[in-house]
């Protein structure tokens, strides 16, 4: 056992019995970051964000570099057209993208091209509440202050869901 327990602190257990641990290192043990309270204020994994500034059209490889990011959409005006990536080949299923459209104007979109680059048919399921809807035709997109994720599910499956998902 530990001889310099101190108030306010967190335990951890030992092969001598208990242990004192501070806030700063029980974080730090399970790899977290402090947030000082506030998870609005928590400092970002480098490289855990891609911010596009202005309207552009993105190939499925880079897209592919996403994998795990968030992507922020913050131009003030025209569309974000991004390639999806081929599932079990640019990226392993279970594999996540995350989408923020926080344009300033309220007909900006986030598009995403089911078909670029690559000749095979893929699938998105939208999941929009309870209402799961298949999409392999039209690409779908994420509205002016929408969030979603899209999940890899299978070959050339995906899961899309979040708030401002529309189904071309």
């Amino acid at each position: 056992d530990s001889s310099s327990v101190a108030d306010d602190e967190y335990a951890r257990f030992t092969a001598n019995g208990l242990e004192s641990r501070s806030t700063s290192e029980v974080l730090s043990d399970i790899g977290a970051l402090s947030s000082s309270g506030n998870a609005a204020t928590a400092t970002l994994a480098k490289g855990s964000a891609e911010v596009v500034t202005s309207s552009t059209t993105t190939g499925h490889a880079t897209v592919a570099g996403y994998v795990g990011k968030t992507v922020i959409y913050t131009a003030s005006s025209g569309d974000l057209t991004l390639g999806v990536p081929q599932c079990t080949e640019d990226l392993a299923v279970g594999e996540q993208i995350h989408f923020v459209n926080a344009a300033t104007s309220s007909s900006s979109k986030i598009i995403l091209d089911i078909d670029e680059g690559h000749s095979d048919t893929q699938t998105i399921s939208i999941c929009t509440g309870a209402t799961v809807t298949a999409e392999s035709s039209a690409n779908p997109h994420i509205a002016q202050g929408g969030v979603a994720t899209l999940i890899a599910v299978s070959a050339n499956n995906y899961v899309l869901f979040g708030s401002g998902v529309v189904d071309n």
